[in-house]
């Protein structure tokens, strides 16, 4: 391969190699790691797992705003649950008749129609769940200090009501497997 080279080539094609290959060298900078990143972890279907609620109360005064904002937002989510509920038995219904039926055929398109109203029926709890959380940011950066336990006690309720909806959902959705 040198030998084609004119011979003062010949001499400055190592020097020439050695200062390629140095160039290739890193600078000393850290590489990003190519693992996967904790959020890449997450299943997308799941959602984000709750904080859990303190049930230490909060000493402060009781502001009837943000106690009457809690308690709304609660009802809202209590009554959500007589419609889902009702969605809900249709649903595993229908999944319970699709059992077995290939995907895209009337028994399982009407079962996941019936698993996708659920999604919609989730909704309002959900709705209640975040404004119950924003209504506690809200309440912790008050001054003076505001007494949360009602709203403590709103949010604990709406998020096990979610809860329930959740894994109610992800059961009746996994019920339902083409053939």
């Amino acid at each position: 391969m040198l030998q084609g080279l004119p011979h003062p080539l010949r001499r400055l094609a190592p020097v020439l190699a050695c200062a390629v290959l140095a160039g290739c060298a890193g600078d000393g900078t850290p590489v990003p790691s190519l693992a996967p990143r904790p959020i890449e972890s997450i299943a997308i279907d799941e959602p984000a797992p709750a904080e859990p609620v303190s049930n230490t109360p909060v000493p402060g005064t009781i502001d009837p705003a943000l106690d009457e904002a809690a308690a709304r937002a609660l009802a809202s989510a209590e009554a959500a649950v007589a419609p889902f509920d009702a969605q809900l038995a249709r649903a595993r219904d229908a999944a319970n008749a699709a059992k077995g039926a290939a995907a895209g055929s009337e028994p399982w398109i009407v079962a996941q129609q019936a698993i996708s109203r659920l999604v919609e029926l989730r909704g309002p709890v959900d709705a209640a769940t975040a404004t119950l959380d924003r209504i506690r940011v809200e309440a912790a950066g008050r001054q003076p200090p505001v007494d949360t336990r009602r709203i403590d006690e709103a949010a604990t309720r709406a998020a096990a009501i979610q809860q329930r909806q959740n894994d109610a959902y992800r059961a009746v959705a996994r019920a339902l497997t083409p053939a």
